[in-house]
């Protein structure tokens, strides 16, 4: 689909979409948005009841220990994060 840049413009889509292109453009970025969220790595950890559950990752000797910028600049450093 390629948006035309007329945000009151219909659109045709399939599955049919009922609302203009300003409607469907906001759609879209939430959808990228959601399945791109990403956070840094160790910060965060599953819980051992629930695997789909996500919580904060407080290690037992204190405080989480931030990486340096240098290293956040490496791909593996980050994880996604919904």
């Amino acid at each position: 689909m390629y948006f035309s840049g007329d945000l009151e413009k219909k659109i045709i889509t399939n599955p049919f979409f009922f609302k203009r292109e300003k409607n469907f453009l906001r759609a879209q970025i939430s959808r990228i948005s959601f399945s791109t969220t990403l956070a840094p790595k160790g910060v965060f950890k599953t819980n051992e009841e629930n695997p789909k559950e996500i919580e904060d990752n407080v290690p037992e000797g204190g405080s989480v220990q931030i990486p340096s910028t240098l290293a956040m600049g490496k791909s593996e450093m980050w994880i996604h994060h919904t």
